[in-house]
């Protein structure tokens, strides 16, 4: 076996492991959920477990989630934002941010038709659900 195929086989090990830890994190949030609720209510723990909301959109119309893990990013999402909209591109956007922070500047700033939320975990089933639900066509991370 070869270096390279050891380096292979080293990360498909970890990223196995990594996958079933964000399974297991995933679990324990949706058991204590409503704790959580009560305890952190500005939290948002449902946008973190990937319940998003669905996006009306107009037929034709594209959808473009756009991630701005920082205050920063929001302000270069707001400038991408506005170029997209000065070109009549026939978008609609959803932005997330990692911090509430970030979600109230965005929230703030941008245009009331674009939903700003927060980020959902980085677990296997959070981030499918969320895709599922918002069905972005075009995902832009400005990280």
């Amino acid at each position: 076996m070869g270096k390279d195929d050891r380096n292979r086989q080293g990360k498909t090990v970890l990223y196995g492991l990594y996958r079933m830890l964000g399974t297991v994190v995933h679990v324990l949030l949706l058991l204590i959920t409503p704790l959580l609720k009560r305890l952190i209510p500005d939290w948002d723990i449902e946008s973190r477990l990937g319940r998003m909301p669905e996006i009306e959109r107009a037929d034709q119309e594209l959808l473009i989630w756009i991630h701005a893990a920082s205050i920063g990013e929001v302000q270069a999402a707001r400038a991408l934002m506005a170029t997209l909209i000065d070109r009549q591109c026939g978008c609609r956007f959803f932005l997330t941010t990692m911090t509430r922070q970030g979600r109230e500047v965005a929230s703030a700033q941008l245009p009331a038709d674009v939903h700003c939320g927060l980020a959902p975990l980085d677990t296997p089933q959070a981030v499918a659900r969320a895709l599922r639900t918002v069905r972005p066509d075009v995902y832009i991370c400005l990280e």
